[in-house]
């Protein structure tokens, strides 16, 4: 008999909210991956999120290491370690050299996530496709500081519903003039 982690059972309350969404029109799941680090012995669970004709989405990820799954299921534990799982979203979106749309859009998600619970990063990325096309790549990760476990469940119904919330946020940031 299979015994999940609390992994697992994050993963599947969460993939459940998240389709839930997409089902109710909200926003569509355009991707989905779960996978399995053999090297690393690690699980990471992502979907990716999008409003319909948006240039902008919203990557949820969950994951858990090889120390979570010892000290739950073995209870070989790091001194002060809890097992869990961490919880991340990224959003994305594209960028142009003089668009204030991004820091607008930074400072917005900076207000909707707060810094209390969770470490907010910015990243921008420029890519050349052989000519001279370049793509830029702004891309803002809420990444949480508390492991989450069984015990907040409860939360991810309502954390997907902020996260489509924010997304929507974000799109009218988008769409609002440079």
């Amino acid at each position: 008999m299979f015994d999940p982690t609390i992994f697992d059972n994050l993963k599947v309350v969460l993939e459940g909210c998240l389709y839930d969404q997409d089902a109710d029109g909200e926003a569509a799941v355009t991707r989905r991956e779960d996978l399995l680090d053999l090297a690393g012995m690690g699980r990471t669970f992502r979907m990716e999120m999008r409003l319909p004709d948006s240039p902008v989405s919203a990557v949820i990820q969950l994951s858990a290491a090889l120390p979570d799954f010892a000290a739950e299921l073995r209870g070989i534990r790091l001194a002060g370690m809890k097992p869990g799982a961490a919880l991340e979203i990224a959003y994305r979106m594209p960028e142009s050299p003089a668009d204030a749309r991004t820091d607008a859009a930074s400072e917005l998600l900076a207000k909707l996530w707060g810094d209390e619970d969770a470490e907010l990063l910015q990243e921008r990325t420029q890519r050349s496709s052989g000519g001279s096309e370049t793509s830029r790549t702004f891309r803002f990760i809420v990444r949480f500081r508390q492991k989450m476990d069984e015990s907040h469940l409860e939360e991810l119904g309502p954390l997907a519903e902020h996260l489509i919330a924010s997304l929507k946020a974000v799109e009218e940031v988008w769409h609002s003039p440079k």
